[in-house]
């Protein structure tokens, strides 16, 4: 199959190059418009791509990490909570657009009720989070999202959207 993908690099450089490949039917819902795939590419000729077959899921998530804090869609605080914080459950209560575009993405203002799982408490915080276009469906009010937060800090927290 020919695939054609539009990706950024990690010095925030934004491509669109394509390769060949074989795409098993296992994998045939990735490779849809929006989806994600791993790849590699040449950093000397960004253009030179290929889907990493043999990726990861830590690898993938780090590679990610790191080109999201390069370009400003996060910051090592929101990793650093994803990746230590308690996991739980959180609820749209408000879904508003901001107006503002941040590497690509419309950036909205949501506030979340997030549950404690230890004692089944809640509370309620407002975050700015740039959103994918293929996100924006699972970010309306009544939608349920993963939410991880640090202890003794509640106001911050991450979550994970979900992109198709």
């Amino acid at each position: 199959m020919d695939i054609t993908l539009q990706y950024t690099t990690i010095d925030g450089q934004q491509v669109i190059a394509s390769c060949r490949s074989i795409v098993y039917l296992t994998d045939l819902a990735r490779v849809q418009p929006g989806g994600m795939l791993p790849l590699r590419y040449d950093p000397a000729n960004p253009q030179k791509i290929m889907i990493d077959k043999n990726a990861d899921q830590a690898g993938m998530q780090a590679a990610l990490d790191r080109q999201m804090v390069a370009s400003g869609t996060t910051t090592q605080e929101m990793i650093d909570i994803a990746n230590n914080g308690v996991i739980t459950q959180g609820v749209i209560l408000s879904a508003q657009p901001t107006g503002n575009i941040i590497n690509g993405m419309g950036e909205m203002t949501l506030h979340i009720k997030v549950t404690r799982p230890a004692n089944g408490g809640t509370f309620e915080t407002t975050v700015n989070k740039a959103v994918p276009q293929a996100s924006v469906a699972y970010v309306q009010p009544g939608s349920v999202i993963e939410v991880y937060y640090m202890p003794g800090n509640e106001q911050k927290i991450a979550m994970k959207l979900r992109l198709t």
